[in-house]
């Protein structure tokens, strides 16, 4: 499945208005499963997610016509995500009391960058008595929780293989909650110290341009920092590229515009980039 690479932000007008938004965006992702939604963590705003401009300019369209949502929408911001580079042993100790009982819980995971940086593979490679497998689980989610927020940029963290290799429970103070704590803390930390990065989508196009208009097309697309990777066709042009999905917001309208109304283009997410440590989010 094609994952989100864009969104906005939804600023409900009273709860009437955000309790319409929240039917509505329910209906469009039973209809549309590329179309996700997120609460930012630190602004509590609501967040729509799709796979490129053209998809939520038609989403905030329906919004209003077939819905009649009142909310105020945020500029487009480019989705990414978060990965790591280096491999790291991480351990992760919960104890705590709470209401009078001891909970205890201890872990030790190993993280590797996943080479098509992408997904996440758990492995439970634990002795035998170490830690029951109930526990294990509990482990596995709660380091894919802590992946729904990096700690660069707040982008999901993917790419990573974690294994668990040891721990230790005791009887009468560990639960899964505990492990499940423990596996976020393991997670959070050892991402953090593994050289992480922030990955930027590439979207994958194709323009169709007369060919008078060719250098005219060319030409902002290398403005645009696009990967020219194959030009055919006679009379009408087909331009093959590659290009951050940040320098191509809003190249419909500048496409129309500079070929006189006359070209198409069809633009889908490729893959990701790492981002320069220099550059603003978005970039590459």
């Amino acid at each position: 499945m094609i994952e989100p690479v864009l969104f906005f932000a939804v600023i409900s007008k009273g709860k009437d208005d955000g309790l319409r938004v929240a039917n509505a965006l329910s209906q469009l992702m039973r209809e549309d499963k590329t179309l996700r939604t997120k609460v930012d963590p630190d602004s509590g705003k609501l967040l729509v997610l799709g796979i490129g401009e053209l998809h939520l300019d038609a989403i905030r369209r329906r919004l209003r016509r077939d819905f009649g949502v009142l909310s105020e929408f945020g500029p487009y911001e480019v989705f990414c995500r978060e990965t790591i580079r280096t491999r790291l042993r991480e351990e992760a100790k919960y104890i705590r009391e709470h209401e009078g009982r001891r909970q205890f819980a201890h872990c030790v995971l190993e993280f590797e960058p996943l080479a098509k940086r992408e997904g996440f593979e758990f492995v439970s490679a634990v002795k035998q008595g170490e830690i029951s497998a109930r526990h294990a689980a509990a482990v596995e989610k709660g380091a894919h929780d802590a992946l729904q927020n990096g700690l660069l940029a707040g982008y999901p963290i993917v790419g990573v293989r974690a294994i668990l290799v040891g721990g230790e429970s005791r009887d009468g103070e560990s639960d899964e909650m505990s492990f499940k704590i423990a596996g976020g803390m393991a997670l959070r930390s050892g991402c953090g110290k593994a050289d992480p990065v922030v990955l930027a989508p590439i979207m994958k196009c194709e323009v169709m341009v007369p060919e008078k208009y060719l250098d005219a097309v060319v030409g902002d697309l290398n403005g645009r920092r696009a990967k020219i990777l194959e030009i055919t066709g006679t009379g009408l042009k087909r331009v093959k590229c590659t290009a951050p999905l940040s320098a191509m917001l809003g190249y419909a309208g500048a496409v129309l515009a500079i070929t006189d109304n006359t070209a198409t283009f069809v633009m889908n997410p490729s893959h990701f980039e790492e981002i320069g440590k220099d550059s603003p989010p978005g970039t590459v």
